[in-house]
């Protein structure tokens, strides 16, 4: 029954997760598109030299995978990104982006110039031989062949991923060190602190409600609070998150030790059994699986929290999210929840493992554990 029970909630999980990732898959084909309202590529000759150059009109202001293409004669390609120092003017809902490209000499040859968004591609092109160089005749420019690329959300989100694999695996170490540090310090103070409040009993209201606290405060109140203190960064986001990992491991520690049976306790006493003895040998092995149960806890709620140090500069896979949301970039804010949640089903997979192997095969959660709250 207990196993049905488990496999029952496994597969709630897995469709709650696969209707989440279709939602957004649609919500990506579904993103506003910046389209190449216009575009136009020539070749110019100064007093200071000969550029290259590309205009080009949007529909929105934003130049995240925004580029331009350059292929002379087949013999050289080169793709060159557009940035917001490109940008002219703007009037209504249109934007203008103009790159000038230097170039040593203008070689003859046919020029073709793609313009590219994430949502859009135009091409342009135009020849130049010795009668352009010469002055003869004026410099030819490429307008705009209609040639638009209407990709679907997959496809979109894998362009994504692979621009962005290198940023991809640093937010995502820079997100297992925030959480790793913030559970791992929650360990060290709240288990010892849950077994210390088992033996001053009036003291585990105080502690325990004390540890809810900082669970009621929100984090975005959490982060102005202690900016102020500790600046943006790193240090401020991992203690927040070490905050909000204490409660489950307190509370979890002291339910588990309470629950072990006093009858088992006495007779560990009768033994000769030293306090210290009875707590390692006999308190703690039994009381493993619901102190794991809290740390588990922690660590997933902690891994989805990280999400916000990215705003105040404490990295992570908020990253992507944020900037999706600025950028109205849909795949962006796909990847950093599908990476975070990866990363918590990963994790609490392996620490049921860890929690499987530490716990003796006799050991199980009591009835009176999940009575008395146990998270």
């Amino acid at each position: 029954m207990k196993t049905k029970r488990r496999r029952v909630a496994l597969s709630i999980q897995i469709t709650i997760f696969v209707v989440c990732l279709a939602v957004a898959v649609m919500l990506i084909g579904c993103q506003p598109e910046n389209e190449i309202l216009d575009c136009e590529s020539t070749v110019e000759q100064t007093d200071d030299g000969a550029y290259i150059v590309a205009t080009m009109t949007l529909s929105q202001n934003t130049v995240e995978d925004v580029a331009i293409e350059l292929d002379v004669g087949g013999s050289f390609k080169k793709e060159i990104p557009i940035t917001m120092d490109d940008y002219v003017a703007g009037e209504g809902n249109t934007y203008t982006f103009e790159k000038r490209l230097k170039v040593a000499q203008v070689i003859t040859g046919d020029y073709v110039i793609t313009f590219k968004t994430a949502t859009d591609s135009r091409e342009t092109s135009f020849s130049i031989d010795e009668t352009h160089i010469d002055g003869s005749e004026a410099m030819p420019s490429g307008t705009p062949s209609p040639r638009p690329v209407r990709k679907s959300g997959w496809t979109k989100f894998w362009e994504y991923v692979g621009k962005n694999a290198d940023r991809l695996l640093r937010y995502f170490l820079e997100h297992m060190r925030n959480t790793g540090i913030a559970v791992g310090s929650a360990v060290a103070i709240g288990v010892p602190l849950g077994i210390l409040i088992t033996r001053f009993r009036k003291a585990a209201g105080f502690v325990l409600g004390f540890a809810n606290v900082f669970q009621t405060i929100p984090s975005l109140a959490w982060f102005g609070l202690l900016i102020s203190i500790m600046g943006i960064g790193m240090l401020p986001a991992v203690f927040v998150l070490f905050l909000f990992a204490l409660l489950p491991i307190i509370k979890n520690t002291y339910i588990g030790i309470s629950g072990v049976d006093r009858g088992v306790i006495e007779a560990a006493t009768g033994m000769g059994m030293t306090n210290l003895q009875i707590l390692g040998r006999i308190e703690i092995p039994l009381a493993l699986p619901v102190i794991m149960g809290g740390i588990r806890i922690a660590t997933v709620v902690n891994i989805g929290s990280a999400t916000i140090a990215a705003y105040i500069g404490g990295g992570g896979l908020g990253n992507f999210i944020f900037s999706g949301i600025a950028m109205v970039r849909y795949e962006a804010i796909m990847l950093g929840a599908l990476a975070a949640s990866i990363l918590a089903l990963v994790v609490d997979f392996l620490l049921g493992r860890l929690e499987k192997g530490l716990t003796s095969k006799g050991v199980s959660r009591t009835k009176r554990n999940e009575r008395e709250g146990a998270i």
